[in-house]
């Protein structure tokens, strides 16, 4: 029913799983399944698997940089017109 050293059930975490396939929020599961929301994201980042490695690379890809001071968050984008050169990547 509950593994050794855990607290939250099997059929808890079967729950969390389930609302979080119908798109349902981390917050929101928490709040139906009286838990906290890291407990949700615990339980969703345990049963998801992602692949490490790919065979290719998609065409494009995007990447954002990400910055906090002072509990300020910032974000910085790039964007190239059709056509142009993107600079070389290190």
């Amino acid at each position: 029913m509950v593994e050794e050293g855990h607290t939250l059930s099997h059929q808890l975490k079967r729950s969390v799983l389930h609302m979080a396939r119908e798109g349902i929020t981390a917050t929101g599961i928490a709040r139906i399944c009286h838990c906290s929301p890291s407990s949700v994201i615990r339980i969703i980042d345990e049963a998801v698997e992602l692949k490490s490695r790919v065979a290719r690379l998609p065409k494009n890809l995007c990447f954002d940089e990400f910055r906090s001071v002072n509990s300020t968050m910032s974000f910085r984008q790039q964007i190239y017109p059709k056509g142009a050169r993107m600079p070389p990547l290190l």
